[in-house]
């Protein structure tokens, strides 16, 4: 298409057919977090996912050191001529397959995470290790919960609990989903709802949908940290795992979660016995292109261990160890990264690489 037709194009036009061969690409470079040492970063990907990415890699803003469209047919030549600590490519699915034999692992943006609860409610509550925290902390606050679908209820929640929730939460990372995209779910669910002393102060927006309880999103009252911390956020995982067993479901589907361990949310579900598994509606994979033997690569690993896919559709974990491999820790880094539907764990090294089996017991 040459330049005179291209201008002739409306805008939007222009902007899906670029984005079909082009895709952005920068290399970063500052302080890696927790380190004193400069790290370079080369990410291929949607802009938004890089803010969360380098929010993990660096203590501050990065200086960019380079800045481009790169095409997407020809990204195994960037990979394989830019010099980098960490590469990391959000890419659509039908470039995968170009990049195989260059990339270290294979993701997906986000993993599913899931609750069976269709054992008795009492073996459940033994294998939730956020169970008893959060029943202490319910019972000193004095929270109770009430099921509404009450559109008054809604329209509480969404402006007042999940508005400043999620901007407090996330600051500038923050995406704020419309009004108009979440009210289709209340009118087809219900709202979980925390109270203290008679008053909402935190809420869950759910549906059933066939044998599960579907969790879409959750909220506390004007995102206010001390009610988090009196147990108001952990208590609507609670009242709605109990909601779910009294209507005779199966299941709590907590949707999705960043693919990475120390992700709190992430964390704070499996707490709670939900299984991950691979996103397998997901339109692009994140791949990861780590140096062997770099130290900082090394490090990163270490402070941010990776959820990806592993053999026969399972999950792994890469995670890192910047010390001697002698003083490996290894029931310790199988405590951090066992999960419900974990497999193993895979640990780089500056020397090379160890696989721990989740199944191991722990001494």
């Amino acid at each position: 298409m040459n330049l005179a037709r291209l201008a002739a194009v409306p805008k939007n036009r222009v902007r899906n057919f670029l984005a079909r061969y082009l895709t952005p690409a920068v290399i970063a470079e500052g302080r890696g977090k927790g380190s004193e040492q400069n790290v370079r970063c080369l990410y291929v990907g949607e802009p938004k996912f890089q803010a969360y990415l380098f929010d993990l890699v660096f203590a501050e803003k990065p200086g960019i050191a380079r800045s481009w469209r790169a095409r997407l047919g020809r990204l195994k030549q960037v990979f394989s001529k830019e010099r980098f600590d960490l590469g990391v490519a959000l890419v659509p699915n039908q470039y995968e397959a170009s990049l195989r034999g260059l990339y270290s692992y294979r993701a997906t943006k986000n993993v599913r995470q899931e609750t069976d609860i269709s054992a008795p409610w009492d073996e459940l509550v033994r294998t939730w290790q956020n169970y008893s925290e959060t029943v202490r902390r319910i019972r000193k606050a004095g929270l109770q919960s009430r099921i509404s679908h009450d559109p008054a209820d809604f329209e509480h929640f969404y402006h007042r609990m999940f508005l400043p929730h999620v901007r407090k939460q996330y600051g500038d990372l923050a995406y704020v989903d419309p009004y108009g995209e979440v009210r289709p779910w209340f009118d087809r669910g219900l709202l979980v709802l925390v109270e203290q002393g008679g008053n909402p102060v935190a809420g869950g927006l759910c549906a059933i949908e066939d044998d599960a309880l579907v969790f879409y999103r959750t909220g506390v009252l004007e995102g206010d940290y001390e009610l988090v911390k009196k147990g108001a956020q952990a208590a609507i995982y609670y009242f709605m795992l109990q909601y779910a067993k009294e209507q005779k479901l199966t299941r709590v589907n907590f949707l999705m979660s960043h693919a990475f361990v120390r992700n709190g949310v992430y964390k704070h579900k499996a707490g709670w016995g939900a299984i991950s598994s691979p996103d397998e509606k997901a339109a692009q994979s994140l791949l990861y292109f780590l140096p062997e033997g770099n130290p900082k690569t090394v490090f990163f690993l270490e402070k941010n261990p990776i959820i990806v896919s592993g053999e026969d559709g399972l999950l792994e974990v890469v995670t890192g160890w910047s010390r001697d491999v002698e003083s490996l820790p290894r029931d310790e880094i199988i405590h951090t990264c066992r999960a419900p539907g974990i497999k193993r764990v895979i640990v780089r090294t500056n020397q090379g690489t160890e696989i721990l089996d989740t199944t191991e017991a722990l001494v």
